[in-house]
This record gives C-alpha cells, sequence and structure tokens, in this order.
C-alpha cells in the first residue's frame, strides 16, 4: 500500500521549477510553473508574490 503516490494523483496543483523567461516581467529566471485551471504559466518567484 502506497497512499502517498495516490494523493500526488489526485492533487490538482502541479508546482515545479524551472529555468527561463518570465511571462510576467521577461526576465530569465528561476520560474516557478503553476497550472491554473489547467492553463500553465511560468512566473518568477518575484511575480508570483506580486
Amino acid at each position: 500500500v502506497q497512499p502517498q503516490q495516490d494523493a500526488k494523483m489526485c492533487d490538482q496543483t502541479f508546482l515545479a521549477i524551472t529555468f527561463g523567461p518570465c511571462d510576467s516581467c521577461g526576465l530569465n529566471k528561476p520560474l516557478m510553473n503553476i497550472y491554473l485551471k489547467n492553463e500553465p504559466i511560468n512566473y518568477c518567484s518575484l511575480c508570483v508574490e506580486l
């Protein structure tokens, strides 16, 4: 029994860290890939907080 895998599969929120141009400010920074309603957006940590 591996309940942790099942929990991840059921989680609708996905967060990953990549590096590239921010969709908000356009600067090359470490980005957070955030999925809102199945639409991926890439925001750097500064823009995520704003």
